[in-house]
C-alpha cells in the first residue's frame, strides 16, 4: 500500500492547506479524499503502529504536516480556541498522533529534527490554558488538583470533565506525565472518586466514569497502586464486575443497544 505515495499525498492534504506533496485545490474534498482531518490522523496512527516501512511517511512530509498544523492552531489566542471546540478536538488528535509517531525510533529521530517535541509542548500548554489551565506562576499539577476539588467539580462539572480528558490525553506525553506524577494528581483523582462514588447526579456520575481512565496513566509505582487498591475505587470495580449478568435467561430480549445474534 505505502509504495503508492500518490495515495499518501491525498491523505496528507487533509490536515492543513499548505501541503508539501500536493497543490492547493478548490474548497471541499475531491473524490477519494477524507472529509474529516481526524480520519486522516487515524490512518497516520494506524500506519505508525504497524511494522511497516516509515520512509514514505517521511518522504511525503506527513510528520511535518502534522507539526505545521499544530503550530498554526497554536497561533490562535486561547479565547478564540475556547470558542472553537472542533479546533481544540483536532489539536488533541494531532498531539495524540505525534505522540504515537514519537514511539517509533525512525519517526522519533525525524520529529526531533523538525520540532515535534516543541510542538507537542506548545499544544499541551495551549490546551491547558483553553481548559482553564494554570497561569504561569502555578504548576500544571497544582492547577489540576485545584480544579479536581469536590466543590469545584460540583460547581462546574463541564470544566471538570475537560480536565479529566486532558489528564487522559496528556498521559501520552512523558514530560507532562512526569509533571502530573510529581504533583501527585493521582491522589486528587482517588479523593474525588471517594467523594463522588455515592452521587446520584447524572453529570457527576459521568465524571466518576472518567476517573479510572484518567488514573490509568498515573499509576507508575507500587505506592500509588496501593493507594488505589485501598480506596473505594477497587471495591466498587469488583462489585460492578461481580454484579454484571453473565447468563441470558430463556426468552430474555436484548437490552437497548445490545447486538442480536445473527439468524441463519
Amino acid at each position: 500500500f505505502f509504495k503508492d505515495t500518490a495515495t499518501t499525498e491525498i491523505y496528507t492534504e487533509q490536515i492543513v492547506g499548505s501541503v508539501r506533496c500536493v497543490q492547493e485545490t478548490d474548497q471541499g474534498p475531491r473524490e477519494g479524499e477524507f472529509a474529516e482531518p481526524e480520519t486522516s490522523l487515524d490512518l497516520f496512527q494506524a500506519l505508525t503502529n504497524n511494522n511497516v516501512d516509515k520512509t514514505p511517511l517521511i518522504e511525503c512530509n506527513v510528520p511535518q504536516t502534522v507539526v505545521d498544523s499544530v503550530n498554526k492552531i497554536c497561533e490562535n489566542s486561547t479565547d478564540d480556541l475556547k470558542k472553537n471546540p472542533s479546533l481544540l478536538k483536532l489539536l488533541e488528535k494531532e498531539i495524540e498522533t505525534l505522540a504515537t509517531m514519537n514511539k517509533d525510533p525512525a519517526l522519533q529521530k525525524h520529529l526531533a529534527k523538525i520540532g515535534g517535541p516543541q510542538a507537542i509542548d506548545k499544544a499541551l500548554n495551549k490546551l491547558s490554558q483553553a481548559f482553564g489551565g494554570p497561569p504561569q506562576q502555578e504548576s500544571l499539577a497544582d492547577n489540576i488538583r485545584k480544579q479536581l476539588q469536590p466543590e469545584a467539580v460540583d460547581a462546574n462539572p463541564v470544566d471538570a470533565e475537560k480536565v479529566l480528558d486532558f489528564i487522559t490525553m496528556s498521559g501520552k506525553d512523558p514530560e507532562v506525565n512526569a509533571q502530573l506524577n510529581k504533583g501527585d494528581v493521582a491522589q486528587s483523582l482517588i479523593d474525588l472518586w471517594e467523594n463522588l462514588r455515592k452521587t446520584k447526579k447524572p453529570e457527576l456520575q459521568k465524571i466518576l466514569g472518567k476517573i479510572p481512565k484518567a488514573l490509568r496513566n498515573l499509576i507508575k509505582d507500587s505506592d500509588t497502586a496501593k493507594r488505589v487498591a485501598s480506596s473505594g475505587m477497587l471495591e466498587d470495580a469488583l462489585k460492578g464486575l461481580a454484579n454484571t449478568p453473565t447468563k441470558v435467561e430463556p426468552g430474555q430480549s436484548p437490552r437497548q443497544g445490545d447486538m442480536e445474534a445473527p439468524v441463519n
